[in-house]
């Protein structure tokens, strides 16, 4: 079973996933990308909650190691 933390860091990752996949979607339709400040944009938003991901996975490690 599953404790509510546990429960809300799984969710959280597939909110996660689901969003970046809704961004690298966009960058492949070329009528989402007007121009190039666009494309950066989109790129920047997917970088950014990679390195969410990698937070919470490391917070993980820290509380593992307590």
């Amino acid at each position: 079973m599953l404790t509510g933390n546990t429960q809300f860091e799984y969710e959280l990752h597939k909110l996660i996933d689901a969003e970046i996949e809704r961004l690298k979607d966009c960058l492949t339709s070329i009528s989402t990308i007007p121009d190039y400040s666009t494309y950066v944009n989109y790129v920047g938003q997917i970088r950014g909650l990679e390195r969410i991901a990698d937070y919470c996975n490391e917070v993980n490690t820290i509380l593992s190691k307590r």
